[in-house]
């Protein structure tokens, strides 16, 4: 008679009782009862608040217990053949238990060595993922779905994620959005609650549907409470008076102005009472919810709601146009608050928060809109970036939500920028981070159809590629690595493996090259911040011909002259835009920052590489290849043709920009050729996403819907444009600058410049910065405090090169904010670098971050 595995608890160890901790012993017990040959022997959990778990756990890790979330996974020393999970609290069970689990799943389980344990500490207190609810015909499906909740809860449990909010309202922004047809559960709490002492109702909804909503909505949270994960639900939209012309199939009644604070508290403390496993509330409280501002005493009311209920429930507020006197307001009810900043404006950028916000978002003193009074005026440069939320003596907890304009549909995975991602989550000191989940939006302002999320027409690549399942390879890498910046890559390679057996290397080398592609362009071309404005994965073209015609899309955030030529960096302090570029060239004086032309070569760089392990991926299988195989080579395809297009079309525009400046024909020849090429890598692009629908639509407009191949016309437009300009120009002098050489110089490298940063500094205390450099190097420092209101400040290095010197005076760094800073090195050729320089993986932070240190 075989042997039956067995995990077992220790059932005198409060933590093993915790209804996590039980629900992941009971998950391994049911997976080794319906596989009883994995390999694996008895299994005994235990938490470190038991004698036998903190022995075990110093035996492991040479330490005493301490810290959240943290596991051993280890061969029990005591009896032969048994695994112990140790966890120093329930989540810490949940995360060693699953990745047991998981192992086994993926056929990777090894018997464990004495005195080789499994350990994980997280790195970061937040690890969130973000999920919207915008269209009432794509949505309901799966949220009412309890299977659908089941799965994706334990996905992202398995992968250490402890957060999900899960958004309503975010379909429309007030005052952005006339003709909205979507406004289900957009005033959301009619659609969830009856509260007939206020005489509100949606028109026309049957009971028995808004209590379905009700139903997923306590099912959702409870299980996720269950998985040790903090269910957060987000009311993002507070308004009722559809002035905006916002329409739909719903008529919210009884709503007053007497009533209507009162009765948002009122809801809210109803569906936080009927919906036990509910963390947290997250609302939008600036002018985009409906509410004008100033709105504190509306806040301040719907807090109170919150405050209400007998157990614990976090306020997590949207950083955008956030006053003091609201977080004070959020404070007083008591809760834990959150604010939660954008990372990089409204997209998925590379994993550093932004050395500067551009010119534009910085605030001014007054607006002449009185609905957003606050947010467009005094607090414009909360929009988004951290802003000022970092101060150091804050009573609240910061966490980086990182917004989906970048990317939706192609898949991402890059371990090196998911690290990135979790180093920089931490930074000023903050909680961690929340991702927005692909095919975020997917649907909204009116655009969903019947088909739920399903995005191939293609059958055979929508094989097994239903909703999340598509990007499972995603939220493994965002998930684990936000756990542990340091990851043990066997964590993701397993699940290459099943998929890609032997090449499973080619697989993850060529999906880490592409996914850096899009982060790259968005950051270096920043045509907008909004994400309902740019969406680079699916690009609305700007033109370059007869001086770049605005696109109307683009002018509501962008300065004139609005062309492509002049379109910013989302960091303008690390990015040249072309026309600073060509001026740099032009007049010999480089900043140092990254130009357009070498944000080309790096994306050519990137293309070139994913294409050649894309090549060998599909060579190793024969045709026809499994779904999962093609899903990854279309999407790969698809970037790799991305990354040529914009090398391209940035050569293009730089060419054009110093025909404009220096009235040479040949350079906007150059730029007709590249064009021509760009063009060409479009086709490209349309070709790898034939078998996605035609009308992939994440919004009513043209530039959010649609397929590539509706955005070809434009850019040949453009191309018939620009070849006409150059016909019509006239014959010039040659000149010295070659454009065609000058794309295809290599970077001078960096100097050899040594220098360690300050461990911390002293506030009111001058802070003296030091370096070593070559003879003849000349440094300059820049820095600012952590707030993104503040302008660079500048000083030289003095001294001897083996001792060079920058001091930043003692009044300069008398705030409550950390120091961000970094060097300028310029030699006597007219050479000039930005140090610290983005690395080869584009990985790093391309500034030094300091912190206060107050003395006790």
């Amino acid at each position: 008679m075989s042997h039956q595995p067995l995990v077992r608890t220790d059932p005198e160890t409060p933590i093993t009782t915790q209804p996590a901790a039980t629900w992941a012993a009971n998950a391994l017990t049911e997976r080794l009862r319906q596989h009883p040959g994995d390999g694996i022997g008895s299994v005994l959990v235990l938490g470190t608040d038991s004698e036998r778990g903190a022995e075990l756990w110093r035996e492991a890790t040479g330490d005493t217990p301490s810290g959240a979330e943290a596991f051993v996974v280890m061969a029990d020393p005591a009896e032969p053949g048994r695994t112990v999970v140790v966890g120093s609290d329930a989540r810490g069970i949940v995360y060693g238990t699953l990745e047991i689990l998981d192992r086994l799943q993926y056929g990777d389980w090894q018997p464990l060595d004495p005195g080789q344990p499994l350990i994980g500490t997280p790195d970061n207190r937040v690890r969130g993922i973000f999920r919207s609810y915008v269209s009432r015909v794509e949505d309901s499906p799966w949220f009412l779905d309890r299977g659908f909740w089941d799965d994706y809860l334990t996905e992202l449990a398995t992968h250490r994620f402890n957060r999900l909010q899960l958004a309503f309202g975010i379909g429309v922004e007030y005052g952005h959005d006339p003709g909205v047809t979507e406004n289900y559960l957009l005033f959301s709490y009619p659609f969830l609650v009856d509260l007939p002492e206020f005489g509100v109702r949606v028109a026309g909804l049957d009971d028995a549907e808004r209590r379905a909503n009700l139903d997923a909505l306590r099912y959702a949270s409870s299980e996720a409470a269950r998985r040790g994960i903090d269910f957060f639900v987000g009311f993002w939209t507070a308004g009722v008076e559809l002035d905006d012309g916002i329409a739909g199939d719903y008529t919210i009644e009884g709503i007053t102005s007497d009533n209507h604070a009162a009765y948002v508290a009122a809801a809210i403390e109803t569906i936080l009472t009927e919906c036990p496993g509910i963390a947290g509330i997250t609302l939008r409280v600036h002018y985009e919810s409906g509410i004008p501002e100033p709105a504190t005493e509306f806040w301040k009311t719907a807090f109170s709601g919150i405050a209400a209920v007998d157990r614990p429930v976090a306020i997590d507020l949207h950083s955008k146009g956030l006053e003091a006197a609201t977080i004070d307001a959020a404070l007083t009810t008591g809760a834990d608050v959150f604010i939660t900043a954008k990372f990089l404006a409204e997209h998925l950028g590379l994993p550093y928060h932004q050395t500067a916000i551009r010119a534009s978002e910085l605030p001014i003193e007054t607006s002449d809109a009185d609905f957003a009074s606050v947010t467009r005026a005094s607090r414009r440069f909360t929009r988004y970036g951290y802003a000022d939320y970092l101060r150091d003596d804050r009573q609240y907890r910061v966490v980086y939500r990182h917004w989906p304009g970048t990317q939706r549909l192609l898949l991402w995975g890059d371990p090196a920028l998911a690290a990135g991602f979790s180093r920089v989550a931490s930074f000023g000191g903050a909680d961690g981070a929340e991702f927005f989940e692909p095919l975020s939006y997917k649907g909204r302002k009116g655009s969903g159809r019947p088909g739920g999320r399903q995005v191939y027409r293609d059958k055979h690549l929508a094989d097994g590629a239903a909703e999340w399942r598509k990007y499972r390879y995603t939220y493994r890498l965002l998930g684990r690595l936000m756990y542990d910046a340091n990851a043990d890559p066997g964590q993701w390679r397993r699940l290459l493996r099943s998929e890609f057996g032997q090449a499973a290397g080619y697989a993850e080398e060529a999906l880490a090259a592409a996914s850096r592609i899009l982060p790259l362009v968005t950051i270096a071309h920043g045509v907008s911040a909004a994400n309902s404005v740019y969406w680079a994965e699916m690009y609305e073209n700007l033109g370059i011909a007869r001086g770049g015609s605005p696109n109307p899309f683009y002018i509501s955030d962008s300065r004139p002259p609005h062309t492509f030529g002049a379109a910013a960096s989302l960091d303008p302090e690390a990015f040249t835009t072309i026309i600073e570029f060509v001026d740099e060239v032009l007049t010999g004086t480089p900043s140092g920052r990254l130009t357009t032309f070498d944000v080309a070569r790096i994306l050519d760089d990137l293309a070139s590489h994913a294409e050649q392990q894309a090549a060998a991926l599909a060579g190793s299988f024969t045709e026809p290849r499994p779904a999962e195989v093609d899903r990854w080579l279309v999407d790969i395809r698809a970037q790799v043709g991305l990354g040529r297009f914009f090398a391209d079309k940035l050569r293009a525009g730089a060419g054009y920009e110093f025909h404009q400046r220096t009235g040479v024909r040949d350079h906007l020849g150059y730029a007709v050729d590249r064009l021509t090429e760009a063009s060409e890598h479009w086709r490209e692009v349309v070709a790898a996403t034939s078998g996605y629908e035609r009308d992939l639509a994440f919004g009513k407009d043209s530039h959010l819907r649609g397929h590539w191949a509706d955005r070809q016309e434009s850019i040949d437009r453009d191309l018939t444009e620009l070849q006409a300009e150059y016909a019509e120009a006239p014959e010039s002098a040659e000149t010295s600058i070659s454009l065609d050489e000058l794309a295809a110089q290599s970077p001078v490298p960096p100097p050899a410049v040594t220098h360690i940063p300050p461990s911390h500094f002293t506030p009111g205390e001058e802070l003296i910065i030091e370096a070593t450099a070559p003879a003849g190097l000349q440094l300059e420092l820049r820095y600012r405090s952590a707030n993104q209101a503040e302008s660079y400040r500048s000083t030289p290095f003095t001294g001897n090169s083996d001792r060079l010197r920058a001091t930043i005076p003692g009044p300069e760094t008398d705030s409550p904010f950390d120091l961000i800073y970094y060097l300028i090195a310029r030699d006597p050729a007219g050479h000039t670098w930005h140090l610290p320089t983005h690395g080869p993986d584009l990985a790093n932070q391309p500034y030094h971050a300091i912190p206060r240190h107050t003395p006790a």
